[in-house]
C-alpha cells in the first residue's frame, strides 16, 4: 500500500468522503462535505504530515449558482 492509499484509508475511516480519485501514486483528490473541510485539514496537518497549504482556489459556475473550493496540500 502506497502513502496515498494509506492516507485515503485513514480519511475514509474518519470522514464522510463524497468522492476520491488517484491521478498518480503521489497525487490524489478527495471531496468531502463543506462541514468536514476544516476538521479534515486539521487531521491532515496533525496526523498526515501535511504542513503546507500550497494553493487555495475557487471555481464557479455562476449560471448554476455553484462554486467549488480547492485546497492544494503538499506533503513534507
Amino acid at each position: 500500500m502506497n502513502v496515498m492509499e494509506s492516507i485515503l484509508k485513514e480519511l475514509q475511516a474518519r470522514f464522510d468522503i463524497l468522492a476520491h480519485r488517484e491521478q498518480r501514486k503521489d497525487l490524489g483528490e478527495v471531496c468531502v462535505a463543506p462541514g468536514a473541510v476544516v476538521s479534515m485539514l486539521e487531521w491532515l496537518k496533525r496526523h498526515g504530515g501535511y504542513v503546507h497549504l500550497t494553493h487555495f482556489t475557487v471555481v464557479d459556475w455562476i449560471e448554476d449558482g455553484e462554486f467549488q473550493l480547492s485546497y492544494i496540500l503538499t506533503d513534507p
